[in-house]
This record gives C-alpha cells, structure tokens and sequence, in this order.
C-alpha cells in the first residue's frame, strides 16, 4: 500500500469515527438506555434495544428527549392493558 492509500484510508476512517454517536445512547421507540451495536461497517450503524427490540440506525442522544419518550410509552402500555381489562370484563 502506498503512503497516498494509507492517507486516504485514514482519512476515510476518521470520517467514520466523527459519523458515530457520543456520549450514552437511547432507543426512539421506548426510551431505554438498553441500546447494543448490532452492525457496521459498510451499513452503518444499527443498534438493536433489549427492552423493545427496536432495530434500527436511529437513535436519541438526548436523555430529557429520552425520558419524556419514556414516560409517553409506559404511559400507552398502561392504557393498553386497562383496555384489555375492559375487553374482558374484569
């Protein structure tokens, strides 16, 4: 390899590192925190949430954004159940 190849491919990775995200992650679904890495490389990155199983490139960086979301979803899954109460009569 060529210092010119070498150059370009760090330059190439630098631009890849600036692409990723900093500081701690959270699911755009659900609001959790409980994000891993799934792919790379030539894709991008995806992440994949243990508590939703959310899949996907996007992702909040935001905790306050997070949490409101958070608060949205738990507040939907208790409407939710108390309509599936209803459904059946308890």
């Amino acid at each position: 390899m060529s210092e010119e190849q070498d150059y370009e491919k760090l330059e190439e990775l630098m631009e890849k590192e600036s692409e990723k995200p900093k500081g701690k992650l959270f699911c755009p679904e659900c609001g959790s925190s409980s994000l891993y890495y799934f792919l790379g490389l030539y894709t991008g990155y995806k992440y994949v949430c243990k508590e939703c199983g959310y899949r996907g490139p996007v992702v909040i960086e935001d905790g306050v954004i997070a949490e409101k979301l958070r608060e949205e979803k738990l507040e939907e899954l208790k409407d939710e159940k108390k309509d599936k109460v209803f459904e059946n009569g308890e």
